[in-house]
């Protein structure tokens, strides 16, 4: 149904919000029934009569007839208080906000090698850092999140984007057996972010480093990726996910529990996070995990400028439509024998 339709124009709720282009043509509105009184008071006045005698059953049948002799009248008055209204222009104000941004590039550089399986976090390291980094993504709506994976290796599972639902798609699905050369490689890991994070315009770009193991893989030192990362102009905040010592791993055939021992490079990961200006977070469950990125959300702030206007939207046509239908019902009414009856 279209909008004008709505009873709502007619409710005051609606029309004492309205802003008027012309309100004194509103006074108007009042001379339509002392028009209706002139005019009967001339009728009354000159029209020829012709006096008759009724029964008084009549008479009573009669008073309906006097009732619909005012169709014709209200329709048109009806129409002319329409047209009226419209030529008053009502106006709508309509407050236009606008909000711009200029958000920064975070590029998630996430282990996932075999060790991220330990179970000293619930249900495991891997799956509680992609449950803590969907909700750190959630919380900032104007940044481009991307996402690096490694183990021996390290390849750019999802380039930087803003279509946030995607990344999270994306860092769900990511698993231990999505890299076939194990280790640990986190010089080639950021060498792979900072090739990444250098082709965007953002002004801020930031690493988190998400791994619980040293450097054992790739041909790129960790220290000298992270002073490449720092020329850029990149900041690494680095996570140590997990406890150290001996983690429950999982359960053999016969349902005992397996343990491997951890042992997180604390020390890189800070020298790390030191070089490039970042900072660096050890974590031992999802709790603090989700306490550190709070604090990161308050670090890494979006440049964000709001702008806000006004203006008014012109709604006579919604009127001058429904005058328009009493107009055409006021001729349609005269020129039936429904207007002669209701004359006679």
């Amino acid at each position: 149904m279209p909008e004008w339709l709505s009873l709502k124009w007619f409710q005051w709720d609606t029309v004492r919000t309205f802003h008027w282009e012309n309100p004194l043509l509103l006074y108007t509105i009042a001379l339509i029934p002392a028009l209706y009184f002139l005019r009967w008071l001339f009728h009354f006045r000159f029209r020829q009569k012709l006096q008759i005698a009724l029964y008084s059953n009549d008479v009573k049948s009669k008073g309906i007839i006097q009732l619909l002799r005012l169709i014709p009248f209200t329709t048109a008055g009806l129409a002319l208080a329409f047209f009226i209204i419209a030529l008053a222009r009502p106006q709508k104000e309509n407050i236009t906000k606008k909000q711009w941004s200029e958000g920064i590039d975070i590029l998630m550089v996430l282990d996932i090698s075999e060790s991220m399986k330990l179970k000293d976090m619930h249900p495991d390291r891997l799956e509680s850092s992609k449950e803590v980094m969907a909700q750190f993504i959630d919380k900032r709506p104007f940044d481009r999140f991307g996402l690096i994976i490694f183990a021996g290796d390290a390849y750019t599972y999802c380039p930087l984007t803003a279509d946030h639902s995607m990344i999270k798609k994306m860092l769900a699905s990511t698993n231990t057996n999505m890299i076939k050369n194990q280790g640990t490689a986190i010089g080639v890991a950021i060498g792979v972010g900072i090739n990444r994070l250098i082709q965007s315009p953002s002004k801020s770009k930031v690493m988190l480093l998400i791994s619980d193991g040293e450097n054992t893989s790739g041909v790129l030192d960790p220290s000298v990726a992270a002073k490449l990362a720092y020329e850029k102009n990149i900041k690494i905040y680095s996570f140590s996910v997990g406890k150290e010592g001996s983690v429950a791993f999982g359960k053999n055939n016969q349902g005992q529990t397996l343990f491997a021992y951890s042992q997180p490079d604390d020390k890189t990961l800070k020298e790390i996070a030191n070089i490039t200006g970042g900072r660096f977070y050890k974590v031992t469950n999802k709790k603090i995990f989700g306490s550190f990125l709070q604090e990161l959300d308050a670090l890494e702030k979006s440049d964000i400028t709001t702008w806000s206007g006004s203006g008014y939207e012109d709604l006579y046509r919604i009127y001058l439509y429904w005058g328009v239908i009493f107009f055409l019902l006021w001729n349609a009414i005269r020129f039936t024998f429904l207007n002669n009856y209701l004359e006679d």
